[in-house]
């Protein structure tokens, strides 16, 4: 088992700096739906507060590919990936 550090700063009512061992990251949001964003990227959580159910996914940066000629392809998503607008 090892110790693990973290704390967690309010910078108001939706805004928290986020220390710990491993970096500083900065989360936003309501209840039931966060973003998370540090050195590696933003997550994006969506949950029923209170459930302890929750869906957690990593954002897609908006730019569209090179690959495809600039097209944006739109593939069918689930309602959650929807929701989260990935």
């Amino acid at each position: 088992m090892s110790w693990r550090f973290r704390k967690r700063i309010g910078l108001g009512r939706f805004l928290h700096l986020n220390l710990s061992r491993s970096g500083v990251s900065v989360s936003t949001g309501i209840p039931g739906l966060t973003f998370n964003t540090n050195r590696r990227g933003t997550m994006a959580t969506a949950s029923l507060p209170g459930s302890g159910i929750s869906y957690r996914t990593r954002r897609r940066p908006l730019s569209t590919s090179h690959r495809s000629g600039g097209r944006r392809v739109t593939p069918k998503v689930g309602f959650w990936r929807w929701l989260l607008n990935l």
